[in-house]
């Protein structure tokens, strides 16, 4: 005999037109509930002259409507859910037409999500070590873990990022530009922090650093780049040599820069 399963939108329906007898707990196959509905109907009807169970029922029908599906199903589909498991035991390799609740269907896209390597999560733990260091101003010990963590995996962009930082901090700003440009250069989140990051407020007021941004976040040109971006870059090179032997004054060359910049449809620190 086929197991058919008990549906949210029927049990509401029942315990709306049909809940004062107790339809809705005889459709989920609680019997007892369902004959408790129906004397409580039959005395209070006989004692008070009104149904009362009728409040009962549109509460229940509120509690079905509010229940998660998978829920619903654990409470009221137990059997249905067991012959389901059996099946797909016996069938692993059968696609099911059946319904998926949309919290099944969440679950399954964790799973396939891809899980992280051993290395991974060593390099986590470090990071999340050494970034506790350096929040606690502890720049001497988040100096050497950031080093390490680089170590590990030279593309860590946050790790060269926070090396920057502290390399800011000690007015080291050679270094403090290197590790800068090579956080940038492995896809450095959100990147319009380092405006605002105040322990690269010594960056920021050095000569260099405007045609550092200019240049997307770089201090040379790399030897081998795509055209459009060369030429970019080339432009950009030029009209600083041109500024640094005075043949340009300083505003003619900004105002050349942003016209190189809306000419190529970018802002210079997405290079």
């Amino acid at each position: 005999m086929a197991i058919k399963k008990k549906t949210q939108r029927k049990a509401i329906l029942y315990a709306l037109f049909g809940g004062f007898f107790g339809l809705h707990w005889f459709y989920l196959g609680k019997t007892m509930m369902g004959l408790v509905y129906i004397f409580l109907f039959i005395k209070m009807f006989y004692v008070f002259g009104i149904p009362l169970v009728l409040f009962l029922s549109i509460l229940n029908a509120i509690g079905f409507y509010n229940m998660d599906p998978d829920k619903f199903d654990r409470k009221y589909n137990k059997h249905w859910l067991r012959r389901e498991r059996r099946y797909r035991r016996n069938n692993p390799y059968e696609h099911s037409s059946r319904e998926e609740s949309p919290t099944k269907k969440k679950e399954k896209k964790k799973k396939k999500t891809r899980r992280t390597s051993p290395k991974q999560k060593s390099t986590l733990r470090a990071f999340k070590k050494t970034l506790a260091l350096y929040n606690q101003m502890d720049l001497k010990g988040a100096e050497e873990g950031f080093i390490k963590i680089l170590e590990i995996n030279p593309t860590h962009a946050e790790a060269a990022y926070h090396l920057a930082c502290i390399y800011s901090v000690w007015e080291q700003k050679e270094k403090a530009f290197e590790f800068l440009e090579r956080a940038v250069k492995n896809g450095l989140k959100q990147p319009e922090r380092i405006a605002k990051e105040e322990k690269l407020a010594f960056l920021r007021i050095q000569d260099e650093y405007q045609d550092f941004v200019d240049m997307g976040y770089r201090l040379t040109i790399p030897k081998s780049l795509p055209p459009e971006e060369d030429n970019y870059l080339k432009q950009l090179m030029r009209l600083k040599q041109l500024r640094e032997q005075g043949k340009i004054k300083e505003q003619i060359y900004r105002n050349e820069v942003e016209k190189i910049k809306k000419q190529y449809g970018n802002s210079g620190s997405d290079i």
